[in-house]
């Protein structure tokens, strides 16, 4: 069961620091006031404090905005009292809501205000659950809170402007169904059937894929392996064209045989040119490898260089240093800052604290020392790596006028080759080019069919992950089957019905011209949408003005009824602000009464209790059972 909400106050702040309050009670409140007394405008603020999205400005006129900075309430939660305020800028275009002054978020609001009343929150599916892509939104405190407060014009249907859907989601949630119908493992089912269908489509387009395009890259040979493509059947035929391949290779050996033959005189002297040119081509490669190393080791021995060069400067600069600071004294005492010059001080031991210290000629001499030799090594150091740069320069200068040399030999060759070139062009039998052209086409038509291994593989991965998935659903289904077992629409749909009997009964009861339809109210609930029925028809198609607003005081009062039950999540509160329009004026104390004694009856009820009613009026008779709040000052 989840627990009731109560209001047991609700403040507003003025600019200037004035708190006005109002005062309820469990049971039946009325806000009581002429004309313009500002009765919609307390709860058009507590509908604000309630986590709406909107802004000050947006939701209030401006000279409201300009009159108060702050909305608050003390809610009381089962047995816990909170307090919830929202507070706004002057200008209204921002605002931050408060709990016991703790600042939260808006969205953060809502799941507290859930949290708070024990209400699950959950998603829940709009549409074709499989059909679309969107993302089940959030059932939240803003969608239940619009069946829970009816604004002034907000008396022609059941919840304006409020999505069939969401509607639907939230009298089931009120009911204590939702949590077994939108349950999280029917979410994730439905997840994973639309990836099982993205996955078996995804697995026919590339097998429709395969179909089309095996024909066109094999030979007629293989028009019956094309029609299933499987692994084997591209092995079958790569073997195929394997062994075409080897009988065109065979046949153009033959053919080149001939052709040397044929070219006998001239072969020696052609071998040993083409002998020549092979040894000049590697040496010209090994030394083009040597000419890079030469190159880089030049340039890491400059960057050495410069870096002792670097060195000397820094030494240079340290020396000035030392003889620039060496003559400096402290010329004030550090405890109490007071002047120590011309105090007498003997040279072994300290002018300001007289203690004795090493002796200073000793120490200059040992940094002079260090420092020279640090030069000495840096010089030394110098000296080296300019001596290796020389020998790396000139062995730089030997490599290239060798691969220059080299260059000038095989452009040489290259000349003494064409002659042969030209009388090979002529002997060679014009049935070796088409050899070569054809094994070049058998060639690439093996690599494209064994290009299409991978695509199979994608299939055979698909196949799997298709099964696995089929796995998975089958266990989510069986969990959801038993989540639905428990769920009983015909038992929600009766107790809903009978609250709205129960209540259209009793002020029939009073007045039999109030509730003039004929046949019972009845709610059929499924598992898609909630149809209110008056007899055997839609109640929208039999109700006019009136009997709409009856109907409509007698839904509120069957979402009251199901706080009784211990399954159900209604937080047992009511906001209804009254339009005028129920009867004339002089009648319209009499005819609240009328419509809000069921209410009070209600409240009564042990096995409701606590429940809260907060109405508006302009004319309201008191009575003993209603806790009455009056509003004197008119707005100007």
């Amino acid at each position: 069961m989840s627990k009731r909400l109560i209001i047991e106050q609700i403040a507003r702040t003025k600019v200037d620091g004035t708190i006005e309050k109002l005062e309820f009670t469990d049971g039946v409140n009325a806000i009581v006031g002429p004309q313009n007394t500002g009765k919609s405008t307390w709860l058009r603020m507590f509908d604000f404090l309630m986590a709406d999205d909107g802004t000050p400005m947006g939701t209030f006129d401006e000279g409201l905005v300009e009159k108060y900075n702050a909305i608050s309430s003390l809610l009381r939660f089962g047995s816990s009292v909170v307090e919830l305020e929202r507070r706004w800028n002057g200008q209204g275009t921002r605002s931050q809501i408060f709990l016991n002054g703790d600042h939260i978020r808006t969205e953060d609001a809502q799941t507290l205000l859930l949290e708070a009343l024990d209400i699950p929150v959950l998603r829940y599916p709009q549409g074709n659950i499989y059909a679309s892509d969107r993302t089940w939104p959030t059932l939240g405190w803003r969608s239940l809170f619009r069946h829970i407060y009816r604004r002034q014009d907000f008396w022609s249907d059941l919840v304006p402007r409020q999505p069939e859907s969401e509607q639907h989601a939230c009298l089931l949630q009120f009911l204590g169904l939702a949590q077994h119908l939108f349950s999280p493992d029917l979410s994730l089912l439905t997840d994973k059937k639309k990836k099982l269908t993205q996955l078996e489509v995804r697995r026919e387009q590339f097998k429709e894929l395969l179909r089309k395009l095996m024909p066109e890259v094999m030979d007629q040979a293989d028009a019956d392996l094309a029609r299933d493509v499987t692994p084997g059947s591209i092995a079958e035929a790569s073997a195929r064209i394997g062994v075409e391949i080897d009988g065109l290779i065979s046949e153009r050996a033959a053919l080149v045989k001939l052709v040397r033959e044929q070219s006998q005189p001239q072969a020696s002297r052609l071998d040993t040119i083409l002998v020549e040119r092979v040894a000049a081509q590697d040496k010209r490669d090994t030394l083009r490898r040597d000419l890079n190393a030469v190159q880089m080791r030049i340039a890491e021995l400059d960057r050495y260089r410069n870096g002792l060069d670097r060195e000397v400067v820094r030494l240079d600069r340290a020396d000035a240093a030392a003889r620039i600071l060496e003559n400096l004294r402290v010329t004030h005492c550090p405890a109490c800052d007071q002047s120590v010059e011309g105090r007498d001080h003997h040279s072994h031991s300290c002018f300001l604290c007289g203690q004795p210290k090493e002796r200073t000629e000793a120490n200059a001499e040992a940094a002079v020392r260090r420092l020279k030799f640090e030069r000495d090594q840096i010089a030394a150091e110098r000296t080296e790596a300019g001596e290796l740069l020389i020998v790396a320069e000139q062995e730089l200068r030997q490599k290239c006028l060798a691969i220059n040399d080299l260059e000038a030999r095989l452009n040489e060759l290259e000349q003494t080759l064409r002659p042969f070139q030209a009388s090979a062009s002529a002997v060679v039998p014009e049935e070796l080019a088409l050899i070569d052209q054809r094994i070049g086409e058998l060639n690439a038509r093996r690599q494209t069919i064994e290009a299409f291994h991978s695509p199979l593989e994608m299939s055979e991965r698909l196949t799997d992950e298709i099964a696995q998935l089929q796995s998975e659903i089958r266990g989510l289904e069986l969990r959801v089957t038993k989540n639905e077992n428990k769920i009983d629409f015909d038992e929600a749909g009766d107790r809903l019905s009978r609250g709205f009997n129960t209540y259209l009964d009793a002020i029939r009861g009073r007045d039999p011209n109030t509730w003039t339809a004929t046949g019972e109210v009845s709610a059929l609930i499924s598992d898609r949408r909630t149809q209110l029925n008056i007899g055997s028809r839609p109640a929208r198609s039999k109700l006019g003005g009136t009997l709409t607003i009856y109907f409509l005081f007698a839904y509120h009062y069957a979402l009251l009824t199901l706080s009784r039950f211990a399954n159900c999540h209604y937080p047992g509160l009511t906001i209804l602000d009254f339009i005028p329009d129920i009867a004339e004026e002089a009648a319209l104390g009499s005819r609240l009464h009328l419509v809000l004694s069921p209410f009070v009856e209600l409240s009564h009820d042990k096995e409701v209790a606590p429940i809260q009613v907060i109405a508006t009026s302009r004319a309201l008779p008191k009575t003993p059972d209603i806790n009455y709040i009056e509003l004197t000052e008119v707005w100007r």
